[in-house]
């Protein structure tokens, strides 16, 4: 007998593992989002989106990722560049980026951070543990020591 929503929860969870013919693994997989994962807004992942990291105006663009889209239990790593209001590469910037899951509550490991020169910084082990939506807020401290802050809010799917 199920008793509370989370027994029907994991019973209609194991129901959807099962293919049309009721056989384990005959689903197909996929890795589009489902409902259930992504609710709410998020962007939409795609190489060369980029936030304006306020109050000072730093454009922050997402070069590479790796992989892409980002995936759930992997080592993501990024590549951004960052730029000042003026449009100029920002160099030895301080970034602090702590990924966060607002429905769950709870955040990841540490990420690494590494100037590569030219406005380019890599984050390196951005660890998504279980698919569903994801803040990636990014502070970045120039220099001159004004913090500006942004965030990414992807959808990470399933594998």
């Amino acid at each position: 007998m199920l008793r509370t929503r989370c027994d029907l929860a994991l019973l209609l969870g194991a129901l959807s593992a099962l293919g049309c013919d009721g056989k384990p693994g005959a689903a197909a997989p996929t890795s589009e989002p489902t409902q259930g994962e992504c609710q709410g807004d998020y962007d939409d992942f795609e190489p060369g989106m980029s936030k304006l990291a306020e109050p000072a105006g730093v454009a922050i663009e997402l070069l590479v990722a790796e992989p892409s889209p980002p995936v759930v239990r992997d080592d993501n790593t990024w590549t951004l560049k960052l730029n000042d209001a003026e449009g100029a590469p920002l160099l030895g910037a301080e970034l602090l980026v702590s990924p966060y899951m607002p429905k769950h509550q709870h955040g990841s490991a540490e990420v690494l951070v590494r100037e590569l020169g030219e406005g380019e910084y890599r984050l390196s082990r951005i660890e998504l543990i279980m698919p569903g939506v994801w803040e990636i807020p990014i502070s970045v401290t120039p220099l001159d020591g004004e913090s500006s802050e942004t965030e990414f809010r992807l959808c990470i799917a399933e594998q």
